[in-house]
Order: C-alpha cells, then sequence, then structure tokens
C-alpha cells in the first residue's frame, strides 16, 4: 500500500537554548523565538530545581501570538525538582516571536531554570480546538 504525501514542503525547524542556569524568584525570565511568516508546532522545556528550603509555585508560561500553554510547579525545599513542558500551535501571519516566561510566586523563593529550549517546527496548516 502506497502512503500518500502529506506535503510538497519541506518542514523547517527552528530552535534556541540556554543550557546554563538563571536564578529566578520573583524576577520573571523571558526566552523569545523568533519566526517568519508561518504555521507552527511549537514545544517548549525546562528543568527547575529550588535553591532554598521555602516552598512556592514557579509559573512558566509559552505564548505566541494569543495561543498559549501554562504550566505549575511546587517546589518544596532545597534540591525539589520539576521538569517541565509546554506546546503550542499557531500561525503567524507575519514575522513572529514565541516567547517562554517563568516567575516565581514568592520573593524569597530561589529558582534556578536550566536546559531550557524552544523549537518550532513549520507545517502546512493547523488545526486546534477544545478536546470532547
Amino acid at each position: 500500500m502506497r502512503v500518500p504525501s502529506l506535503s510538497t514542503k519541506d518542514l523547517e525547524a527552528f530552535a534556541g537554548f540556554r543550557n546554563s542556569a538563571i536564578q529566578t524568584g520573583s524576577t520573571k525570565f523571558v526566552a523569545k523565538l523568533n519566526v517568519p511568516v508561518g504555521s507552527y508546532a511549537i514545544t517548549a522545556k525546562l528543568g527547575a530545581f529550588s535553591n532554598n528550603n521555602d516552598s512556592y509555585v514557579e509559573i512558566c508560561t509559552l505564548s505566541a501570538g494569543g495561543d498559549f500553554d501554562r504550566s505549575f510547579t511546587r517546589l518544596t525545599g532545597s534540591g525539589a525538582e520539576q521538569g517541565l513542558s509546554h506546546h503550542v500551535v499557531h500561525t503567524f501571519p507575519s514575522a513572529g516571536t514565541i516567547q517562554l516566561e517563568c516567575v516565581g510566586t514568592s520573593p524569597q523563593a530561589s529558582t534556578l531554570l536550566e536546559f531550557i529550549e524552544i523549537t518550532a517546527t513549520e507545517v502546512n496548516s493547523i488545526s486546534n480546538g477544545p478536546l470532547s
């Protein structure tokens, strides 16, 4: 059986990373990836590590235009760690920016974020709606 081709267009991927640790807390961390016109399946991931004994929540949001995915993690005690991942699909009618933003909910919180990656894979079209 022959499998039909989905597209004559080659897929393109755009990616950016930051492996070194950045300290947050109540200071907002923002990573940006610029992409040209097109439709994209976008993923982001990072590791969040607690740097003190407090308990607090780290909130991260991946956004592209008006589309977004948000995650929350509660880090309790020194050495607590959590991997976070996000996924968004979006069509940019003109060149655009994908943004990953993270902030802690406590001024005394000390979070280290590292191994941060954003990848946008261009696709022919997207369909996005509520799940049944």
